[in-house]
């Protein structure tokens, strides 16, 4: 195996009076929409670093048909087979070290571009080169929904709605475990994942310290080569699969000093050689920020052309770091985002994290403009508690807002007596039916997911967000009455342009509550939705086995009886007719917004 060290001084020994392109390896004439594409090329010139921007910086100026003009950034790379070897990755260099850059298309028809570099005698471009951008049938990145500000979208403008859980390490198997994870999730309808960039297990960061156990690694300044390939490998598989993921390019254990602490062998520790005395420095320390800046430009040069990247998420629970004082991290954080901002060319979400469930406290930060997506932790053995009353908390910020963590205990304990992930399966469509932009991603990927296959919980969803565009969902409501006489029900509901949704959940099913087949039915519920009036067709949603069943029902309002169904059903309602829904007040409830979404019992 070949370290990133190794390969450092290998342009040192062609010095030039400044930097050149010395040669292009490689460019493309024609590329599929969203597809990526690859420069490579050789620079000449007077550098020993070549991941330092301050001694050689590259990037490529790229023109659309439009006369669209945008500047990619470029990195240094080599390329690798990798193979796996007794339950480990190998990596195997299969060409010289060179300079990339990577770009995709967003545009069908001519473009030019070329690449350039600089260092610190000038700067020098290779000859302009043509490419043409062809049509696909791929769907792009992911951004804000145009029509509704609180749903997400792909570059067609078609709604996205994140579906999936957490994947954020694994350990020596590295990417190889990202073949099957990943299979799993899009085989049961997921399309979203939360991938962490950390030293934890194989290495999913591209810079640590030389004393990792991996081998891979070369301290501040130096990346990975190996680990950017395990990266690539992941994002790789991720867009085959229609996987988008959540890159956390920063976390709290690194910098912790107590609890699962890493902080002893992050290389910003001064005690191993890096510029900072405390954790706590590390947001204010120039020659820590400056490292970490070069990181980031890294990171964005890398990976921005993957349409499989979802969202930066700057920190995971930044607020988690023993002694971090708001009005540090609060700048801190913004700066970061600009630059991501600033550096990514195709404008993928930026976002954050807070430890924190309840919202909004003073330490968040979401009425800033550079997040794009807000989003929270949840970790209580109460789950619906704080569903449907923080979505009325982040309703009014007009962003789309996830559950990106979910659990009934932070340390996992209690879910061993959940095996058919009850709590798990009523926060997705609790979620769902208050406003969230997608399904809480539970956090025990490794652990009870695997072992229970919780997985099975999405493919109900998928089913449902196929056939219903939720970005039609423009409020809550609760203007309608569900009835039986054999059980007690919580009803939760979202309506907007001809459509409703509406999730009943039977009281009796709880995640401490029965986990047997013999789980009661019920056969007696009716619904009446005072939200409508004229011909609409009723959906009803198995949302544990999967499958619908329709019927047309009509009248001021409408009522249906629903069919027999155990522990919680999802209802939809499209109009059908050709003229507006005229909205009736419920005798129960009236017309109101509703201020408690899943209400404040224990469930």
């Amino acid at each position: 195996m070949i370290r990133a060290i190794s390969i450092l001084f290998l342009l040192a020994a062609s010095v030039a009076a400044a930097a050149e392109i010395a040669e292009v390896i490689e460019q493309p004439s024609q590329l599929d929409q969203f597809e990526i594409g690859e420069i490579k090329f050789q620079v000449s010139g007077e550098f020993s670093n070549p991941f330092d921007p301050r001694e050689v910086e590259v990037w490529a100026e790229v023109s659309g048909p439009d006369e669209r003009e945008y500047v990619i950034p470029g990195f240094y790379t080599r390329d690798f087979e990798i193979t796996l070897d007794e339950e480990h990755e190998v990596f195997t260099p299969t060409s010289d070290p060179y300079f990339c850059v990577r770009l995709t298309c967003e545009d069908i028809g001519t473009h030019t571009a070329k690449v350039c570099a600089k260092d610190s005698q000038g700067r020098s471009c290779a000859d302009e080169f043509e490419f043409e951008c062809k049509g696909s049938d791929n769907t792009g990145f992911i951004n804000i929904h145009s029509e509704n500000e609180r749903y997400l979208a792909d570059s067609r403008g078609n709604t996205f709605v994140p579906i999936g859980i957490n994947q954020c390490w694994d350990g020596e198997l590295g990417s190889f475990a990202y073949d099957e994870w990943l299979s799993r999730l899009a085989q049961s309808g997921g399309n979203f994942t939360r991938l962490w960039q950390t030293h934890y297990g194989a290495g999913y960061t591209v810079e640590w310290g030389d004393y990792h156990h991996s081998g891979l690694y070369c301290g501040l300044g130096c990346y990975s080569l190996e680990a950017a390939a395990r990266l690539d490998r992941i994002f790789k598989t991720a867009r085959e699969l229609g996987v988008h993921i959540q890159w956390v390019i920063n976390h709290h254990s690194a910098f912790e000093v107590d609890m699962w602490s890493s902080w002893e062998a992050n290389p910003f520790n001064a005690d191993n050689g890096g510029p900072c005395e405390t954790s706590l420095d590390f947001f204010t320390s120039e020659e820590a920020n400056r490292l970490y800046d070069a990181r980031i430009r890294y990171l964005v040069a890398r990976y921005s052309a993957f349409t499989s990247l979802f969202a930066w998420e700057l920190f995971n629970e930044i607020d988690l770091i023993q002694g971090v004082d708001v009005r540090t991290f609060k700048p801190w954080q913004r700066e970061k985002a600009e630059l991501i901002h600033g550096l990514d060319p195709y404008g993928h979400l930026v976002t954050t994290s807070y430890s924190n469930p309840i919202y909004l406290p003073p330490s968040h930060d979401w009425t800033y403009v550079g997040y794009d997506l807000v989003q929270k932790h949840q970790y209580i053995p109460a789950p619906l508690l704080l569903i449907g009353p923080e979505s009325n908390k982040l309703w009014p910020l007009g962003k789309p807002f996830l559950m990106s963590e979910f659990g009934i205990d932070f340390l996992g304990k209690l879910d061993e007596h959940d095996p058919l992930g009850i709590a798990y399966h009523n926060a997705i469509w609790c979620a769902l039916a208050t406003g969230y932009a997608g399904t809480p991603a539970v956090w025990w990927w490794d652990g009870w997911v695997d072992q229970y296959d919780w997985y099975r919980h999405l493919a109900p969803v998928a089913e449902l967000v196929k056939s219903i565009d939720l970005a039609r969902l423009e409020r809550k409501t609760e203007n309608f009455h569900v009835g039986s006489a054999s059980t007690d029900f919580k009803a939760f509901g979202m309506r907007g342009d001809g459509l409703t949704l509406v999730w009943i959940l039977d009281e009796r099913s709880r995640w401490w509550g029965s986990q047997g087949s013999n789980f009661p039915a019920v056969a007696d519920a009716t619904i009446t939705v005072y939200d409508l009036c004229g011909k609409y067709r009723a959906t009803v949603w198995n949302t544990f086995d999967g499958g619908a069943e329709q019927v047309e029902i009509d009248g001021c309002p409408p009522a249906l009886q629903i069919p027999t169904f155990k522990r919680d059903v999802a209802l939809t309602f499209e109009w059908i007719d050709d003229f507006e829904p005229a909205y009736q007040d419920s005798p129960e409830v009236g017309e109101g917004e509703s201020d408690g979404g899943c209400g404040c019992e224990l469930l």
